[in-house]
């Protein structure tokens, strides 16, 4: 498990290029299979269109990684996709772009700009979020020792995903290998060895908003 970053929230756009219309989407996609079946969905509805052309790629060992131009000119539309995927650094996501011909040639270098920069309008309308491996642990704290905890969360640059207030108050921290151990110390420190942390499966967190994240693997 690495980290990797990909969308919280899917974006689209549009751009015009001598009257050709490129109306681009960036979504999530986790297998070729659900990439396909979105592709299926695309052209279905956009069947009055000259062509669909995408990119994606999936996280793996290695990475996969799909382009397709559709019918344009070889490495105009699906390798720029791809390109900007890659330079974004994005994983388990897919740009589709629907060309609707607007009777006028673009030639090489109007395809590839195009292309690209409606794949960037995308890009800008969605919202990215950066996928960290952890451990989700479990803390109960008298509410003395509850009060300190958002410091200590604050110096390991870590977020509790959830909070429950009883009779004491029960943290649910996503929380890093790397940071493991000095998390287990602070814990000790804070309750004078009283409460260890309690392990639970392994997930991924992200913050988006300032809202904890967690999806399970």
């Amino acid at each position: 498990m690495e980290k990797y970053k990909t969308i919280s929230k899917e974006g689209s756009g549009e751009v015009v290029e001598k009257k050709s219309r490129f109306l681009s989407f960036l979504m999530n996609v986790e297998s070729e299979e659900a990439a396909e079946e979105f592709l299926s969905r695309f052209r279905k509805k956009y069947y009055d269109a000259r062509h669909v052309c995408f990119a994606y790629i999936l996280r793996g060992s290695p990475a996969v990684m799909r382009a397709s131009d559709d019918g344009e000119p070889s490495g105009t539309a699906g390798k720029p996709l791809l390109e900007l995927l890659m330079r974004e650094g994005l994983s388990d996501c897919m740009i589709v772009v629907v060309r609707y011909f607007g009777g006028v040639l673009l030639g090489t270098g109007g395809l590839l700009r195009a292309y690209t920069e409606a794949g960037k309008a995308a890009v800008a309308a969605a919202e990215c979020m950066e996928k960290i491996p952890a451990v989700m642990n479990f803390v109960k704290l008298d509410y003395t020792s509850a009060g300190r905890m958002p410091s200590i969360l604050a110096e390991l640059d870590l977020a509790a995903a959830d909070i429950v207030y009883s009779d004491v108050c029960e943290y649910t921290v996503p929380v890093p290998a790397d940071k493991k151990n000095i998390f287990e110390k602070k814990i000790t420190e804070l309750t004078n060895g009283r409460v260890l942390p309690e392990e639970g499966s392994k997930c991924y967190y992200a913050v988006c908003g300032g809202e904890v994240k967690i999806f399970e693997v």
